[in-house]
């Protein structure tokens, strides 16, 4: 019967972070679909346009990791809190919503982190 209860919970949760992922993830197919429609418009060799979408793809990749950390975690958290309580899970979301909650800016530094020494190398940049 609990197992009822968690699934009905689930089915209830907020969509906040849902919808905040989803607006992340417009702006990412945005920004590819309309910078590689001015690359591979222009007058550059072939070589020289792969190269630049490359590093747009690596660049806009980087933001939308970072862009929807937070609602990977928050979504993350809700549904670990929706099963809170229920016996056969509660050691686990014990442990789980408190690695949630330390690995939320562990994981946010590390892609600024990344950004930075891939900005350094050169191989991320707006083209």
């Amino acid at each position: 019967m609990s197992y009822v209860r968690a699934w009905v919970a689930c089915g209830s949760l907020p969509v906040m972070a849902s919808f905040a992922m989803m607006r992340s993830l417009q702006a990412y197919w945005r920004s590819q679909c309309f910078y590689a429609g001015r690359v591979l418009a222009g007058p550059a060799a072939l070589p020289d346009k792969v190269e630049r979408l490359g590093r747009r793809l690596r660049a806009d990749t980087l933001a939308l990791l970072h862009d929807s950390n937070d609602a990977q975690f928050i979504l993350c958290g809700q549904v670990l809190e929706t099963v809170r309580g229920i016996a056969p899970f509660d050691d686990y979301t014990r442990i789980a919503c408190d690695w949630n909650m330390r690995s939320r800016s562990a994981c946010l530094d590390g892609w600024v982190a990344l950004g930075r020494e891939g900005r350094e190398r050169g191989l991320i940049g707006s083209g």
